[in-house]
């Protein structure tokens, strides 16, 4: 391959990550609530991975589909919340509560169920309160 073909196909290759990057950016609604991980502890999973599956670092929420709580707290179900892991975003796992604290404190955990070992709650800051939440909807 000669030099100008060589700075042609880098030149694509850096046009074609810059426009997935971007859109990658812009699939994450502004009106979405980001969560990032502040509990790490992968106990009562097979693996950090796996655990990463489950509970991953960053994790984005619909605002439109939280749900008021008791107490001034909201609640997001399945089908609520997603993530991105190598550029393509996936629905987060079924069957976390996921719970939000009036100070955008979000709190995930599993119902206890026969024959498993119950995990720690797993613990996010969000980046809106439940105020702006509510403000949004």
């Amino acid at each position: 391959m000669g030099k100008p073909l060589q700075i042609i196909a880098i030149a694509l290759a850096i046009s074609i990550v810059t426009f997935i990057q971007t859109s990658m950016a812009s699939n994450t609604a502004t009106g979405d609530v980001a969560c990032v991980r502040k509990s790490h502890s992968a106990l009562g999973f097979t693996g950090a991975h796996v655990f990463d599956r489950w509970f991953p670092n960053v994790i984005y929420f619909y605002h439109d589909e939280a749900q008021p709580a008791e107490r001034g707290r909201l609640t997001f179900g399945d089908k609520s919340g997603y993530y991105f892991d190598e550029g393509t975003s996936y629905w987060l796992a079924s069957g976390i509560k996921w719970e939000m604290l009036p100070d955008g404190r979000l709190f995930a955990h599993f119902p206890q169920k026969p024959g498993y070992k119950q995990i720690e709650t797993q613990r996010y800051l969000c980046s809106k309160t439940v105020a702006e939440i509510l403000a949004n909807q």
